[in-house]
């Protein structure tokens, strides 16, 4: 799955215009009473612009604005630490609370689809690393509408640990190329527990790159940086987790780093090659071709 932008969060208040359910609470939003950090992103978002329409259900004064990009799957994640009662979405159940979102389009068509999936920041790969979906998708222009986002299903082969979900991944307007651009505010989600430094700390020390070419016939670059010394590993894995090789082992200072990976040994199919140094990883996916 493309990410395609990264906010890490700490949530302890609201503002704006929803009221969190019953075991539920403002995860985020944009009026200075959260503690959002945006590290990553590709397209345009800006978490502190102007509200488009305070006349409606959103009198926030300022909100997020996100320019999608003309990607498939173009992807805002959220992390927090450790969403309780997060598994009490996941059902169709009519008593089940829901996923909320406060969300503000022009252009972008009646009808468009928004997707919400949780699971794992740590597990970076898809189906593996995440645990539910939920859809909904807007019915107006230009005013602001409440999403709320039905339980679709567990993801097939993801994870089933339902103690460690601190990540949700929202979808707009997926498998669609469209550039339109989305307001959203005030996410309504699970409780969760003080948030740490972690999630950010695993960013902030390596940055592991797409390869290139990919799919790959003989050789391909991985590109990765290494934020803080220490001793980092880049793996590669095949479908059902086993380890093939490794690329690189060793002690590694800051820097930026290229390798030169020959898979003229592999057979066709998709792999899977995690950069970690000490605890934290980050995995991304290769295809090699014959």
């Amino acid at each position: 799955m493309k990410k395609s932008i990264l906010i890490i969060a700490w949530i302890t208040g609201y503002s704006c215009g929803l009221k969190a359910q019953d075991n539920s609470q403002v995860l985020l939003n944009f009026d200075g009473q959260d503690k959002a950090s945006i590290i990553y992103w590709e397209g345009t978002l800006e978490s502190n612009v102007d509200n488009p329409d305070t006349t409606g259900k959103n009198t926030s004064e300022t909100v997020a604005q996100y320019g999608r990009l003309d990607i498939l799957e173009p992807v805002v994640v959220i992390t927090t630490q450790g969403m309780m009662r997060a598994n009490s979405y996941a059902s169709h159940g009519p008593a089940a609370p829901k996923f909320k979102m406060l969300v503000y389009t022009e252009e972008a068509p009646v009808g468009s689809k928004i997707q919400l999936l949780v699971g794992d920041i740590t597990i970076n790969t898809y189906p593996e690393g995440f645990h539910s979906v939920y859809e909904s998708q807007t019915t107006v222009q230009y005013e602001w509408e409440e999403l709320e986002f039905q339980f679709v299903q567990l993801v097939p082969g993801g994870m089933t640990d339902t103690t460690n979900l601190n990540k949700i991944s929202l979808m707009f307007a997926p498998q669609t190329t469209t550039v339109d651009v989305y307001y959203f505010d005030s996410i309504v989600g699970p409780e969760f527990d003080d948030f740490t430094s972690v999630q950010i700390l695993a960013y902030k020390k390596i940055g592991l790159k797409q390869n290139f070419p990919n799919p790959a016939k003989n050789t391909t670059i991985i590109k990765y940086a290494v934020k803080e010394s220490g001793h980092v590993k880049l793996s590669l894995y095949n479908m059902v987790g086993q380890e093939i090789t490794s690329i690189a082992n060793g002690f590694h200072t800051v820097g930026d780093y290229n390798v030169v990976f020959n898979t003229e040994g592999l057979t066709e199919g998709v792999y899977f090659y995690t950069l970690s140094i000490g605890d934290f990883r980050q995995t991304k996916k290769l295809t090699v071709l014959k």
